[in-house]
Protein backbone atom coordinates (compact mmCIF):
# COMPACT_ATOMS: atom_id res chain seq x y z
CA UNK A 1 0.00 0.00 0.00
CA UNK A 2 1.35 3.42 -0.91
CA UNK A 3 1.92 5.99 1.84
CA UNK A 4 -0.94 8.47 1.96
CA UNK A 5 -1.60 11.75 3.72
CA UNK A 6 -4.79 11.25 5.70
CA UNK A 7 -4.61 14.52 7.63
CA UNK A 8 -7.60 16.10 5.85
CA UNK A 9 -9.70 12.95 6.29
CA UNK A 10 -8.80 12.67 9.97
CA UNK A 11 -9.69 16.30 10.64
CA UNK A 12 -13.11 15.74 9.06
CA UNK A 13 -13.63 12.60 11.14
CA UNK A 14 -12.87 14.41 14.37
CA UNK A 15 -15.32 17.19 13.48
CA UNK A 16 -18.07 14.70 12.51
CA UNK A 17 -17.81 12.78 15.78
CA UNK A 18 -17.54 15.88 17.95
CA UNK A 19 -20.72 17.26 16.38
CA UNK A 20 -22.55 13.93 16.67
CA UNK A 21 -21.66 13.46 20.34
CA UNK A 22 -22.68 17.03 21.10
CA UNK A 23 -26.14 16.32 19.64
CA UNK A 24 -25.61 18.66 16.67
CA UNK A 25 -24.62 16.29 13.84
CA UNK A 26 -23.38 17.75 10.57
CA UNK A 27 -23.96 14.43 8.79
CA UNK A 28 -24.44 10.77 9.63
CA UNK A 29 -21.18 9.15 10.82
CA UNK A 30 -20.13 5.77 9.43
CA UNK A 31 -18.17 2.91 10.99
CA UNK A 32 -17.22 -0.59 9.85
CA UNK A 33 -17.06 -3.68 12.05
CA UNK A 34 -13.98 -5.77 11.34
CA UNK A 35 -11.96 -8.45 13.07
CA UNK A 36 -8.90 -10.48 11.99
CA UNK A 37 -10.87 -12.68 9.59
CA UNK A 38 -10.70 -9.69 7.21
CA UNK A 39 -7.03 -10.55 6.59
CA UNK A 40 -6.72 -14.27 7.49
CA UNK A 41 -7.75 -15.73 4.13
CA UNK A 42 -6.14 -13.07 1.97
CA UNK A 43 -2.63 -14.34 1.10
CA UNK A 44 -1.69 -10.93 -0.29
CA UNK A 45 -2.08 -9.56 3.26
CA UNK A 46 -1.58 -12.67 5.40
CA UNK A 47 1.82 -13.46 3.89
CA UNK A 48 2.89 -15.54 6.90
CA UNK A 49 -0.12 -17.86 6.68
CA UNK A 50 -1.53 -17.16 10.14
CA UNK A 51 -4.41 -19.40 11.24
CA UNK A 52 -7.06 -18.89 13.90
CA UNK A 53 -5.59 -21.76 15.92
CA UNK A 54 -2.27 -19.88 15.98
CA UNK A 55 -4.16 -16.70 16.89
CA UNK A 56 -5.77 -18.41 19.89
CA UNK A 57 -2.72 -20.28 21.13
CA UNK A 58 0.21 -17.90 20.57
CA UNK A 59 0.23 -14.32 21.94
CA UNK A 60 2.83 -13.20 19.38
CA UNK A 61 0.55 -14.33 16.53
CA UNK A 62 -2.41 -12.53 18.11
CA UNK A 63 -0.33 -9.36 18.43
CA UNK A 64 0.88 -9.51 14.82
CA UNK A 65 -2.61 -10.27 13.43
CA UNK A 66 -4.19 -7.45 15.41
CA UNK A 67 -1.64 -5.00 14.06
CA UNK A 68 -1.89 -6.29 10.49
CA UNK A 69 -5.69 -6.07 10.62
CA UNK A 70 -5.52 -2.49 11.88
CA UNK A 71 -2.96 -1.47 9.30
CA UNK A 72 -5.18 -2.93 6.56
CA UNK A 73 -8.30 -1.26 7.95
CA UNK A 74 -6.57 2.12 8.38
CA UNK A 75 -5.37 2.13 4.77
CA UNK A 76 -8.10 0.31 2.81
CA UNK A 77 -11.45 0.68 4.58
CA UNK A 78 -12.68 4.25 4.40
CA UNK A 79 -15.17 5.33 7.04
CA UNK A 80 -15.25 7.75 9.93
CA UNK A 81 -12.25 6.27 11.63
CA UNK A 82 -8.76 7.71 11.94
CA UNK A 83 -6.76 6.55 8.94
CA UNK A 84 -3.03 6.01 8.61
CA UNK A 85 -0.48 5.08 11.27
CA UNK A 86 -1.68 6.17 14.74
CA UNK A 87 0.38 7.66 17.54
CA UNK A 88 -0.08 4.30 19.32
CA UNK A 89 -1.68 1.02 18.23
CA UNK A 90 -4.49 -0.37 20.41
CA UNK A 91 -4.31 -4.16 20.79
CA UNK A 92 -7.37 -6.11 21.87
CA UNK A 93 -6.78 -9.52 23.47
CA UNK A 94 -9.39 -11.19 21.33
CA UNK A 95 -10.54 -14.76 21.83
CA UNK A 96 -13.69 -14.03 19.87
CA UNK A 97 -17.21 -15.36 20.42
CA UNK A 98 -16.33 -18.73 21.90
CA UNK A 99 -14.96 -17.52 25.23
CA UNK A 100 -18.09 -18.05 27.36
CA UNK A 101 -18.98 -21.47 25.96
CA UNK A 102 -15.35 -22.58 26.28
CA UNK A 103 -15.03 -21.26 29.85
CA UNK A 104 -18.18 -23.14 30.88
CA UNK A 105 -16.98 -26.44 29.38
CA UNK A 106 -17.06 -26.37 25.57
CA UNK A 107 -14.23 -27.40 23.27
CA UNK A 108 -13.06 -24.93 20.58
CA UNK A 109 -13.16 -26.17 17.00
CA UNK A 110 -11.02 -24.57 14.26
CA UNK A 111 -12.52 -25.31 10.82
CA UNK A 112 -10.30 -24.40 7.85
CA UNK A 113 -10.99 -20.93 6.49
CA UNK A 114 -13.50 -20.05 9.21
CA UNK A 115 -13.63 -18.43 12.62
CA UNK A 116 -13.62 -20.95 15.49
CA UNK A 117 -16.71 -22.15 17.30
CA UNK A 118 -17.63 -24.29 20.32
CA UNK A 119 -20.03 -27.14 19.79
CA UNK A 120 -22.78 -27.90 22.34
CA UNK A 121 -21.65 -30.09 25.24
CA UNK A 122 -24.87 -30.57 27.25
CA UNK A 123 -26.78 -33.46 25.71
CA UNK A 124 -30.11 -34.83 26.89
CA UNK A 125 -28.23 -37.43 28.94
CA UNK A 126 -25.92 -35.01 30.76
CA UNK A 127 -27.79 -31.71 30.63
CA UNK A 128 -27.77 -31.31 34.42
CA UNK A 129 -24.04 -31.95 34.79
CA UNK A 130 -23.29 -28.22 34.58
CA UNK A 131 -25.14 -27.70 37.87
CA UNK A 132 -22.93 -30.29 39.56
CA UNK A 133 -19.79 -28.51 38.35
CA UNK A 134 -21.11 -25.03 39.08
CA UNK A 135 -19.65 -21.77 37.80
CA UNK A 136 -15.87 -21.97 37.26
CA UNK A 137 -13.47 -19.57 38.90
CA UNK A 138 -13.20 -16.60 36.54
CA UNK A 139 -9.52 -16.71 35.63
CA UNK A 140 -9.46 -20.37 34.63
CA UNK A 141 -9.60 -22.10 31.27
CA UNK A 142 -9.77 -19.69 28.36
CA UNK A 143 -9.83 -16.70 30.72
CA UNK A 144 -6.49 -17.76 32.21
CA UNK A 145 -5.13 -17.46 28.68
CA UNK A 146 -6.32 -13.84 28.52
CA UNK A 147 -4.14 -13.05 31.55
CA UNK A 148 -1.17 -14.88 30.01
CA UNK A 149 -1.55 -12.99 26.73
CA UNK A 150 -1.87 -9.67 28.55
CA UNK A 151 1.35 -10.26 30.48
CA UNK A 152 3.19 -11.21 27.28
CA UNK A 153 1.97 -8.20 25.29
CA UNK A 154 2.60 -5.74 28.13
CA UNK A 155 6.19 -6.95 28.36
CA UNK A 156 6.55 -6.79 24.58
CA UNK A 157 5.09 -3.27 24.46
CA UNK A 158 7.98 -1.90 26.47
CA UNK A 159 10.46 -2.50 23.64
CA UNK A 160 8.30 -3.01 20.53
CA UNK A 161 7.09 -0.60 17.84
CA UNK A 162 5.04 -1.20 14.70
CA UNK A 163 5.48 1.23 11.82
CA UNK A 164 7.24 3.54 14.26
CA UNK A 165 4.44 3.64 16.83
CA UNK A 166 4.16 1.82 20.18
CA UNK A 167 1.37 -0.56 21.17
CA UNK A 168 -0.93 -0.68 24.19
CA UNK A 169 -3.69 -3.02 25.38
CA UNK A 170 -7.12 -1.47 24.81
CA UNK A 171 -9.31 -4.28 26.16
CA UNK A 172 -9.82 -8.01 26.25
CA UNK A 173 -12.20 -10.90 25.82
CA UNK A 174 -14.26 -11.38 28.96
CA UNK A 175 -15.37 -7.75 29.20
CA UNK A 176 -18.36 -8.49 26.97
CA UNK A 177 -21.00 -11.18 26.70
CA UNK A 178 -22.97 -12.80 23.90
CA UNK A 179 -25.96 -12.86 26.26
CA UNK A 180 -27.62 -15.53 28.42
CA UNK A 181 -29.98 -16.93 25.78
CA UNK A 182 -27.21 -17.18 23.19
CA UNK A 183 -24.80 -18.82 25.63
CA UNK A 184 -27.48 -21.35 26.60
CA UNK A 185 -28.01 -22.10 22.91
CA UNK A 186 -24.23 -22.49 22.50
CA UNK A 187 -23.77 -24.96 25.34
CA UNK A 188 -27.00 -26.91 24.87
CA UNK A 189 -27.67 -26.51 21.12
CA UNK A 190 -30.14 -23.95 19.76
CA UNK A 191 -32.84 -26.45 18.81
CA UNK A 192 -32.50 -28.32 22.10
CA UNK A 193 -32.67 -25.18 24.23
CA UNK A 194 -35.63 -23.78 22.33
CA UNK A 195 -37.37 -27.08 23.08
CA UNK A 196 -36.33 -26.80 26.72
CA UNK A 197 -37.92 -23.34 26.95
CA UNK A 198 -41.28 -24.76 25.92
CA UNK A 199 -41.21 -28.37 27.16
CA UNK A 200 -38.89 -28.26 30.19
CA UNK A 201 -39.23 -24.65 31.29
CA UNK A 202 -37.99 -25.22 34.84
CA UNK A 203 -34.72 -26.65 33.53
CA UNK A 204 -34.37 -23.83 30.98
CA UNK A 205 -34.85 -21.19 33.67
CA UNK A 206 -32.37 -22.94 35.96
CA UNK A 207 -29.78 -22.96 33.18
CA UNK A 208 -30.49 -19.32 32.33
CA UNK A 209 -30.05 -18.45 36.00
CA UNK A 210 -26.64 -20.15 36.19
CA UNK A 211 -25.45 -18.65 32.92
CA UNK A 212 -26.63 -15.16 33.89
CA UNK A 213 -24.79 -15.35 37.21
CA UNK A 214 -21.67 -16.59 35.37
CA UNK A 215 -21.91 -13.65 32.95
CA UNK A 216 -22.21 -11.12 35.77
CA UNK A 217 -19.22 -12.65 37.58
CA UNK A 218 -16.89 -12.59 34.60
CA UNK A 219 -17.96 -9.10 33.50
CA UNK A 220 -17.38 -7.68 36.99
CA UNK A 221 -14.04 -9.47 37.34
CA UNK A 222 -12.76 -8.34 33.96
CA UNK A 223 -13.90 -4.73 34.48
CA UNK A 224 -11.86 -4.68 37.66
CA UNK A 225 -8.97 -6.51 35.98
CA UNK A 226 -8.70 -3.98 33.15
CA UNK A 227 -9.79 -0.73 34.80
CA UNK A 228 -9.68 -1.19 38.57
CA UNK A 229 -12.33 -1.74 41.20
CA UNK A 230 -15.63 0.12 40.87
CA UNK A 231 -14.94 1.02 37.24
CA UNK A 232 -17.77 3.15 35.89
CA UNK A 233 -17.68 2.82 32.13
CA UNK A 234 -19.48 5.26 29.78
CA UNK A 235 -21.26 2.39 28.01
CA UNK A 236 -22.87 -0.67 29.56
CA UNK A 237 -23.19 -2.97 26.56
CA UNK A 238 -24.04 -6.58 25.84
CA UNK A 239 -25.55 -8.76 23.10
CA UNK A 240 -28.06 -11.57 22.72
CA UNK A 241 -28.56 -12.48 19.07
CA UNK A 242 -30.66 -15.55 19.90
CA UNK A 243 -33.70 -13.48 20.89
CA UNK A 244 -34.39 -13.48 17.14
CA UNK A 245 -35.48 -17.11 17.64
CA UNK A 246 -38.35 -16.34 20.02
CA UNK A 247 -41.56 -14.32 20.02
CA UNK A 248 -42.30 -11.19 21.99
CA UNK A 249 -44.33 -12.94 24.69
CA UNK A 250 -41.62 -15.54 25.31
CA UNK A 251 -38.96 -12.83 25.42
CA UNK A 252 -40.85 -10.70 27.95
CA UNK A 253 -41.80 -13.60 30.21
CA UNK A 254 -38.68 -15.77 30.12
CA UNK A 255 -35.63 -13.81 28.93
CA UNK A 256 -36.17 -10.15 29.80
CA UNK A 257 -35.82 -10.77 33.57
CA UNK A 258 -32.31 -12.14 33.01
CA UNK A 259 -31.36 -9.18 30.82
CA UNK A 260 -32.59 -6.87 33.58
CA UNK A 261 -30.36 -8.67 36.07
CA UNK A 262 -27.32 -8.03 33.90
CA UNK A 263 -28.14 -4.35 33.38
CA UNK A 264 -28.96 -3.81 37.07
CA UNK A 265 -25.72 -5.49 38.15
CA UNK A 266 -23.42 -3.68 35.73
CA UNK A 267 -24.87 -0.38 34.58
CA UNK A 268 -23.79 1.64 37.63
CA UNK A 269 -23.97 5.23 36.35
CA UNK A 270 -23.24 4.48 32.68
CA UNK A 271 -25.32 6.94 30.59
CA UNK A 272 -25.54 4.52 27.65
CA UNK A 273 -27.04 1.04 27.72
CA UNK A 274 -26.13 -0.55 24.39
CA UNK A 275 -27.35 -3.84 22.99
CA UNK A 276 -26.19 -5.69 19.89
CA UNK A 277 -28.88 -7.87 18.32
CA UNK A 278 -28.33 -9.45 14.91
CA UNK A 279 -30.94 -11.14 12.79
CA UNK A 280 -34.70 -10.74 12.53
CA UNK A 281 -35.23 -9.21 15.97
CA UNK A 282 -36.76 -5.81 15.19
CA UNK A 283 -40.02 -6.84 16.88
CA UNK A 284 -38.17 -6.75 20.22
CA UNK A 285 -36.69 -3.26 19.87
CA UNK A 286 -39.53 -1.37 21.56
CA UNK A 287 -39.35 -3.71 24.56
CA UNK A 288 -35.58 -3.25 24.79
CA UNK A 289 -36.06 0.52 24.95
CA UNK A 290 -39.15 0.72 27.16
CA UNK A 291 -38.55 -2.13 29.61
CA UNK A 292 -34.78 -2.65 29.61
CA UNK A 293 -33.69 0.97 29.27
CA UNK A 294 -31.58 0.36 26.15
CA UNK A 295 -30.73 3.64 24.39
CA UNK A 296 -28.41 2.31 21.68
CA UNK A 297 -29.17 -0.70 19.46
CA UNK A 298 -26.61 -2.20 17.09
CA UNK A 299 -28.59 -4.02 14.40
CA UNK A 300 -27.95 -6.62 11.73
CA UNK A 301 -30.42 -7.67 9.04
CA UNK A 302 -33.19 -7.79 7.97
CA UNK A 303 -34.17 -4.27 9.07
CA UNK A 304 -37.04 -1.97 8.12
CA UNK A 305 -35.33 1.37 8.72
CA UNK A 306 -38.41 3.38 7.74
CA UNK A 307 -40.36 1.75 10.58
CA UNK A 308 -37.64 1.78 13.21
CA UNK A 309 -38.12 5.30 14.58
CA UNK A 310 -41.76 4.67 15.41
CA UNK A 311 -40.64 1.61 17.39
CA UNK A 312 -37.79 3.10 19.42
CA UNK A 313 -38.43 6.86 19.47
CA UNK A 314 -36.08 9.71 18.68
CA UNK A 315 -33.71 9.33 21.62
CA UNK A 316 -32.52 5.79 20.92
CA UNK A 317 -29.37 5.51 18.83
CA UNK A 318 -29.53 2.98 15.98
CA UNK A 319 -26.52 1.48 14.22
CA UNK A 320 -27.10 -0.32 10.94
CA UNK A 321 -27.03 -0.23 7.18
CA UNK A 322 -26.77 -2.40 4.05
CA UNK A 323 -26.69 -6.10 4.86
CA UNK A 324 -23.52 -8.08 4.35
CA UNK A 325 -25.16 -10.29 1.65
CA UNK A 326 -26.15 -7.12 -0.22
CA UNK A 327 -22.63 -5.71 0.04
CA UNK A 328 -21.18 -9.02 -1.18
CA UNK A 329 -23.36 -9.39 -4.27
CA UNK A 330 -24.16 -5.90 -5.62
CA UNK A 331 -22.23 -3.31 -7.59
CA UNK A 332 -20.78 -0.14 -6.06
CA UNK A 333 -23.49 1.87 -7.85
CA UNK A 334 -26.21 -0.28 -6.30
CA UNK A 335 -24.58 -0.01 -2.87
CA UNK A 336 -24.45 3.78 -3.20
CA UNK A 337 -28.15 3.97 -4.12
CA UNK A 338 -29.23 1.53 -1.39
CA UNK A 339 -27.22 3.41 1.23
CA UNK A 340 -28.90 6.69 0.24
CA UNK A 341 -32.30 5.01 0.52
CA UNK A 342 -31.49 3.96 4.10
CA UNK A 343 -30.15 7.38 5.05
CA UNK A 344 -33.26 9.14 3.70
CA UNK A 345 -35.77 6.62 5.12
CA UNK A 346 -36.31 8.72 8.25
CA UNK A 347 -34.02 6.65 10.48
CA UNK A 348 -31.42 9.44 10.60
CA UNK A 349 -33.77 12.41 11.06
CA UNK A 350 -33.44 12.46 14.85
CA UNK A 351 -29.64 12.71 14.68
CA UNK A 352 -29.25 9.35 16.45
CA UNK A 353 -28.11 7.08 13.63
CA UNK A 354 -24.70 5.61 12.81
CA UNK A 355 -24.25 3.92 9.44
CA UNK A 356 -22.45 0.59 9.33
CA UNK A 357 -22.58 -2.71 7.49
CA UNK A 358 -25.14 -5.14 8.88
CA UNK A 359 -23.27 -6.86 10.49
CA UNK A 360 -19.51 -7.51 10.71
CA UNK A 361 -17.55 -7.17 7.51
CA UNK A 362 -16.35 -10.44 5.92
CA UNK A 363 -13.36 -10.61 3.58
CA UNK A 364 -15.69 -11.34 0.64
CA UNK A 365 -17.05 -7.76 0.50
CA UNK A 366 -15.16 -5.72 -2.15
CA UNK A 367 -13.49 -2.62 -0.73
CA UNK A 368 -15.11 -0.69 -3.60
CA UNK A 369 -18.48 -1.39 -2.01
CA UNK A 370 -17.54 -0.12 1.44
CA UNK A 371 -16.10 2.97 -0.26
CA UNK A 372 -19.41 3.43 -2.12
CA UNK A 373 -21.18 3.36 1.25
CA UNK A 374 -18.87 6.05 2.53
CA UNK A 375 -19.31 8.20 -0.57
CA UNK A 376 -23.10 8.03 -0.15
CA UNK A 377 -22.78 8.80 3.55
CA UNK A 378 -20.68 11.93 2.93
CA UNK A 379 -22.87 13.10 0.05
CA UNK A 380 -26.27 12.64 1.73
CA UNK A 381 -27.19 15.66 3.81
CA UNK A 382 -29.92 15.09 6.37
CA UNK A 383 -29.35 18.02 8.70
Amino acid sequence: MKPMDFSEHNAEVRAVWEAYRAGRPVRVPMILGVNPRIIMDDPSVNTKGYTFRDYFEDPQTLLECQLLMQYYSRHKLFCDQEMGVPAAWPVFIDLMNIHECSWLGGQPVFPPGQVPYCGPFLSEDNKRSIFDRGIPEVFTGIYARVAEFREYIEKKAGTFEYMGSPVYISGCTGMGTDGPLTVCCDIRGAGEFMTDLMADTDYALELLDLVTEAIIRHLKAFRSYMFGDNAHLPVMGFADDSIQLIGEKTYKELILPFHKRIVDALRYDSPVVSMHVCGNAQRHHRTLVEELGVNSIDTGFPMDFAAERSLVGDRCEILGGPSVPFLETHSPEEVYSHTRDILTSGIADSGRFVLREGNNLPPTVPVENTFAMYKACRATRIY
